[in-house]
């Protein structure tokens, strides 16, 4: 994707800008990974690039097999090493970078910043259920009906509490 490492970095400045304090996970977007070693691995050193610049917290390591199979552990040594590698040799450079005003980043972030506003506010108008029968989140669907309900998730005993469901229940949605 073209600018794509800018999109991201946007993205990641952004979470950082928003919750400066949180030990935000970044997650590289590995959907884009497709078996070729060596495309992946200087996709990884450009994500790992993107954490260390934009300061985050947790970090989802890729290794070079990632998209082919669960990767040995000598792919996840690959991985730290480049990790290592990247952090090391870029270590102060979000320190030293400012964005250009009206530039890629800047608006890349505005729009994202912009698009979750309007979900949110779609959410609060129709209600979290409602949006998540939408696939408002990651495209997956869940209506109230659907799945196994709390009877098929864990067996509690008796004298179990959970107060969250108690609230639910006050509130009908359960």
């Amino acid at each position: 994707m073209t600018n794509g490492l800018l999109y991201e970095w946007a993205q990641a400045q952004l979470t950082r800008e928003l919750f400066p304090d949180c030990p935000v996970k970044y997650m590289p977007p590995t959907r884009h990974m497709d078996g070729n070693l060596f495309r992946t691995h200087a996709a990884d050193t450009l994500f790992n690039l993107v954490t260390i610049a934009t300061g985050q917290g947790i970090q989802t390591i890729g290794v070079p097999t990632e998209g082919i199979f669960t990767p040995h552990i000598h792919d996840r040594v690959l991985g730290l090493q480049n990790v290592d590698y990247v952090f090391n040799a870029a270590r102060d450079l979000g320190e030293e970078i400012e964005f250009k005003r009206g530039g890629i980043i800047q608006t890349r972030a505005q729009e994202v910043l912009a698009g979750a506003h309007e979900i949110l506010e779609r959410i609060a108008d129709e209600g979290l259920f409602e949006a998540i029968a939408k696939a408002t989140f990651g495209d997956v669907s869940r209506t109230v009906d659907e799945g196994r309900g709390l009877e098929g998730i864990v067996k509690t005993g008796d004298g179990y509490l959970n107060p969250v469901l108690q609230l639910m229940h006050e509130d009908s949605y359960v």
